[in-house]
């Protein structure tokens, strides 16, 4: 990567190192190392990412399970078999993971391995899952915030009591 700034080097420019996974292997392969569902807070609702393929073989395949290496609750996959063509460096959505952190209670449950099995299990995919759970929320009284504001010449004031019900300390900067 090139830049404009003065370094070191004669280019002006720095390094920034990838990872490249090369392999002459034909079969099935994920574009990304893991779904990563981010951070997430208990009360967020479910948390969906697209599970997409990529077929390296030269006949089409079929894709007909995607399941958890584990049990655990709070992922759901909805999947139903599909084939996947060849040649085609074009990922193919094979399933919808969704994460619900509510469901979440134990951290064994935020990561874990997706398997994603073809036909007669000739080739099988091992997909790694993480997310990153925040317990407890922000509260307040919804009511609070409700309140008749067409006529501008009337100033409404309201207190917002805010309760901290996650187990680190928040700082607010700013209320608009």
């Amino acid at each position: 990567i090139k830049n404009n700034v003065q370094s070191t080097d004669k280019q002006g420019g720095f390094v920034l190192p990838i990872e490249v996974e090369v392999s002459s292997k034909s079969g099935i392969y994920h574009p990304l190392d893991k779904l990563n569902f981010g951070l997430l807070r208990t009360l967020d609702n479910p948390k969906p990412l697209r599970l997409i393929l990529i077929n390296a073989s030269n006949r089409t395949l079929h894709i007909v399970k995607v399941e958890l290496e584990k049990p655990n609750d709070a992922i759901h996959i909805d999947f139903r078999p599909v084939k996947i063509l060849p040649g085609s460096l074009k990922a193919s959505l094979v399933a919808l993971v969704t994460f619900t952190a509510l469901k979440a209670t134990n951290s064994r449950q935020y990561s874990g391995n997706i398997i994603a099995r073809t036909k007669d299990d000739e080739f099988v995919l091992k997909i790694p899952y993480t997310a990153d759970i925040l317990h407890g929320s922000l509260e307040y009284e919804a009511n609070v915030t409700r309140f008749y504001s067409g006529d501008a010449s009337l100033k409404t004031l309201r207190k917002l009591h805010l309760t901290n019900k996650f187990n680190f300390t928040i700082v607010i900067y700013s209320v608009t």
